[in-house]
């Protein structure tokens, strides 16, 4: 029997309300405390004044506040929503591992069958068509910056991250977006291939995951001839290394898609 059958998921849910809670308690925190005593808080942290990005202002302190009071709220509404319906939650909690389960017994079986002699020559095909694209991606990483990238740049991500997670005063902060790649900038210096990391990798399994939903749908050679396709068009491998939301989109959008073909196929088992 499955763990998650053996024990009272009663008792999940009422571990995840407590969790909750004290989740809550760090945003309220946050919300209630004046702006003096924060500095002051940060202040015995950041001694030598070299983290400079707690080194904050007033005005983005209230900002801070209001996103904090947001993700109270909605803490709250989800814990209070759990109280409510906690016999509906453990049985929801249940089909959802239930489905991972069968996800992840379907994944074991496409890899099993992807090994098998008859299978080795795509697989290889793919993964030298998985290169290729690699490659050419890679090759386009270090071209100058087109203008809605310079000012994604300029706008949000060499700012801070209260200008990326509040400015929309201009039309163009696909703040997802921006929030990866400020991230990867922060962490790898400031490099053009940091500032573009994200959606390169993200574009780099888009023709990928074109050939596993095609070879779902409409077999394996018009699969190949999807990842071909989408491997080598350059409208893509722009998007790839251009450090807008566009590719990101695309790639999540074949996850999507990918996912609910799979629950299509799947439906009786997991309601």
């Amino acid at each position: 029997m499955a763990w998650y059958r053996s024990i009272e998921t009663i008792d999940i849910v009422k571990k995840i309300i407590i969790l909750l809670s004290l989740m809550l308690l760090l945003p309220m925190i946050v919300v209630i405390l004046p702006y003096q005593s924060f500095q002051n808080m940060l202040a015995l942290i950041n001694l030598d004044k070299q983290l400079h990005f707690l080194i904050i202002t007033n005005n983005a302190y209230f900002k801070l506040q209001i996103v904090c009071l947001v993700i109270a709220i909605l803490l709250f509404g989800f814990a209070f929503n759990l109280i409510l319906f906690r016999k509906k939650f453990s049985k929801l909690f249940i089909q959802m591992m239930v489905s991972i389960n069968e996800m992840k017994l379907l994944l074991k079986n496409r890899l099993k069958a992807a090994t098998m002699p008859e299978n080795r020559l795509w697989c290889l095909f793919v993964f030298v068509l998985f290169i290729i694209t690699i490659i050419i991606r890679i090759q386009e990483l270090d071209r100058p910056p087109l203008y809605d990238e310079a000012k994604t740049w300029v706008l949000w991500i060499k700012t801070s991250w209260f200008e990326v997670l509040s400015n929309y005063s201009i039309v163009g902060n696909h703040i997802f977006q921006s929030v990866l790649s400020r991230l990867t900038f922060q962490v790898f210096g400031d490099h053009l291939w940091a500032f573009r990391l994200p959606v390169f990798l993200a574009g780099i399994f888009i023709p990928l995951l074109s050939y596993i939903l095609a070879e779902k749908i409409f077999g394996k050679k018009n699969a190949l001839l999807s990842m071909v396709l989408i491997a080598f068009s350059h409208p893509l491998i722009i998007l790839s290394v251009n450090a807008r939301g566009y590719a990101i989109i695309i790639f999540l959008f074949m996850i999507l898609f990918i996912i609910s073909n799979y629950l299509k196929s799947h439906l009786n088992s997991i309601i």
